[in-house]
């Protein structure tokens, strides 16, 4: 009777020695899982960030040269035509890593200051006179450093 007693609590102590493992194995892989797809995350939103604001920064370029020859009056000329082709490829890739940026955060704050910088670089085609855009120009330029900080803090919180 004794033998018998000693082997169930013998079993029984096995039994919960497995199960006391199994769960902490699972919580184990499940935490290395969530780091991992935060990890993943916040690659993507890096490459993501620093994306669009490469893409503005070479939008605001290309407003910069279309307008360049659009001052000079000769809206026929291939120079022209190649800087107007250009900024709507710029255009088109800026608009792609906005709606990138829109996709990849949850931040309003992050989402205002993609936006505000779209809509600086947008408007420089309404620009007037040259100094008009050379005073976007800048505007610019602080409009995607204000984004890469308020970004660049997120991703370093995760």
């Amino acid at each position: 009777m004794s033998a018998i007693v000693t082997s169930i609590i013998a079993v029984t102590g096995t039994l919960l020695g497995s199960l006391m493992t199994f769960l902490l194995q699972r919580r184990s892989i499940d935490r290395s899982e969530r780091f991992a797809r935060a990890e993943r995350l916040r690659g993507e939103q890096i490459k993501i960030y620093s994306d669009f604001a490469r893409t503005i920064l070479h939008f605001r370029s290309a407003q910069r040269r279309a307008w360049s020859e659009r001052a000079k009056d000769d809206r026929n000329s291939e120079a022209y035509r190649t800087a107007v082709d250009e900024v709507l490829r710029a255009r088109a890739t800026g608009w792609t890593a906005l709606y990138q940026v829109e996709l990849i955060t949850e931040d309003v704050e992050i989402r205002r200051l993609a936006n505000h910088a779209m809509e600086l670089v947008k408007s420089m085609n309404k620009a007037e006179t040259a100094d008009d855009v050379k005073a976007l120009t800048p505007e610019v330029r602080v409009a995607v450093e204000d984004f890469v900080r308020a970004a660049g803090v997120m991703v370093r919180k995760v």
